[in-house]
């Protein structure tokens, strides 16, 4: 693996988790079954009491692992496109416009397990702390003390899902959009006029990322927030959502994944190109 392609992944995941962080508690709240005692259903009403029970600093729960995690979770990420793309071109059949996303399931499967899964579990139950909360170390501790270390890994399989489905149309869509602009739009034919199509492409894919995946991140969600004694199932869950909820629950905090990731789509890969360039570094 290049050395370089870490370098852009951790500058990119960096830049956009410090910038985004509020809007993914925010999403993370109107997913969950309850926050304390209250269950949100207006993003008005999970901000205003956020902020006015626990401040502007409980839009920050959660950070200690999202800066723990992002460097290596982005890394893979990208890395992993340069990486398994060139596997699948050397080893299979599939075709040049697929092997973007190809890669972007493998990425994944090996991200969501090798560090999305525990960090994310570790986030999602400090931002619905509505205490002072606790430090990364503290969560973790907790955690294990209760379910022992398999207890990091609640909803590691829905995370799967979650990364794989997610990376394929982020991967496939990205490169498509970036790699078409810049053959067919003469002004992008030169590289220094690139930005606004790295944003345009991140951000347009991003938008359909926040939409198509997003009934996986609620299940993942309500999966890793369950703390009883025996583990959530994915079936349990969907169907105790569809029973007393409805369907609509699924893209529950749905605009604000938007408000999260699409502009953190074009904020990472714009990112992710300019330091790429400076690197000399193809990304996909």
């Amino acid at each position: 693996m290049d050395w370089r392609h870490a370098v852009v992944g951790g500058s990119a995941g960096l830049v956009e988790a410090t910038i985004m962080h509020p809007m993914d508690t925010l999403k993370t709240r109107m997913q969950a079954e309850r926050v304390g005692n209250v269950a949100f259903t207006r993003i008005r009403d999970a901000f205003s009491t956020t902020l006015r029970k626990e401040g502007l600093g409980a839009f920050y729960k959660g950070i200690g692992p999202v800066m723990t995690s992002v460097v290596p979770k982005v890394c893979f990420q990208y890395a992993g496109l340069s990486v398994f793309t060139k596997l699948i071109e050397t080893h299979t059949n599939i075709s040049k416009s697929m092997r973007p996303s190809a890669a972007g399931i493998l990425t994944g499967v090996f991200q969501a397990i090798a560090v999305v899964a525990p960090m994310e579990l570790i986030k999602n139950r400090q931002q619905v702390d509505v205490t002072s909360g606790g430090s990364l170390f503290r969560t973790t501790k907790s955690i294990i003390s209760t379910h022992g270390i398999r207890g990091l890994y609640r909803g590691v399989v829905i995370t799967i899902f979650r990364q794989a489905w997610g990376l394929f149309i982020k991967f496939g869509g990205y490169t498509a959009i970036r790699d078409y602009g810049s053959a067919s739009i003469p002004y992008f034919n030169n590289p220094s006029n690139r930005a606004f199509l790295h944003s345009f492409a991140g951000f347009t894919t991003n938008l359909f990322v926040a939409f198509l995946v997003s009934p996986l991140d609620v299940v993942k969600t309500r999966v890793q927030l369950a703390d009883g004694a025996v583990p959530l199932t994915i079936r349990k869950c969907v169907s105790q959502i569809i029973t007393h909820e409805g369907y609509h629950v699924f893209f529950k905090g749905v605009s604000m994944r938007v408000a999260r990731i699409a502009p953190g789509g074009a904020i990472q890969f714009t990112a992710a190109e300019w330091v790429a360039r400076k690197l000399d570094v193809k990304i996909g």
